[in-house]
């Protein structure tokens, strides 16, 4: 990936840390937070859907997160439009290939940011410190539109595969 569109990414790792720290504390206890939803046609791309839940409900929905208590953090969404303007404008005329790599890149990416905020979770600088959380509590990356290799593959980058199959989040039987 070329270097200004590499700085996009680093440029969307300070919003997103900022916009989760200005969520609102949630109330609850919560389990899960996760992206979702990474829109590409290869002529526009948008941000991820950020959600977060605290509702256990039917299993099969536990790490679905368009049927969580908060599917969409608007705030999110709203303050990474800027940068995926950029990313527009940058991808503009490129291949289809070179959008297919982006699609990769991005993934990479919020795998790699997610598997960071987990690592440091309990650090009194982490975007979710003073948040009520389970004791396994995880942020991922839970693209269910892709099927399931890409979704488990996501999911595992991103939390980790002990956590992955520890909380039920793939099934590798």
């Amino acid at each position: 990936m070329d270097s200004k569109v590499r700085d996009v990414f680093s440029e969307i790792e300070e919003v997103l840390i900022q916009a989760i720290r200005d969520i609102p504390v949630p109330p609850e206890t919560l389990y899960a937070c996760g992206f979702w939803l990474f829109y590409c046609d290869y002529s526009t791309i948008s941000p991820p859907c950020f959600g977060y839940n605290s509702e256990y409900g039917e299993e099969d929905e536990r790490w679905a997160p368009p049927e969580w208590d908060v599917e969409e953090e608007e705030n999110v969404f709203e303050a990474l439009e800027p940068a995926y303007e950029k990313l527009m404008g940058l991808m503009e005329g490129r291949s289809n290939e070179a959008w297919a790599q982006l699609v990769e890149f991005q993934w990479r990416f919020y795998t790699d940011f997610c598997a960071r905020l987990n690592a440091s979770m309990n650090s009194p600088s982490s975007p979710f410190a003073g948040w009520s959380k389970t004791d396994d509590f995880v942020v991922g990356v839970f693209e269910e539109r892709e099927g399931e290799e890409i979704y488990n593959r996501l999911a595992i980058d991103s939390v980790g595969r002990d956590s992955a199959v520890k909380l039920s989040i793939v099934d590798l039987g």
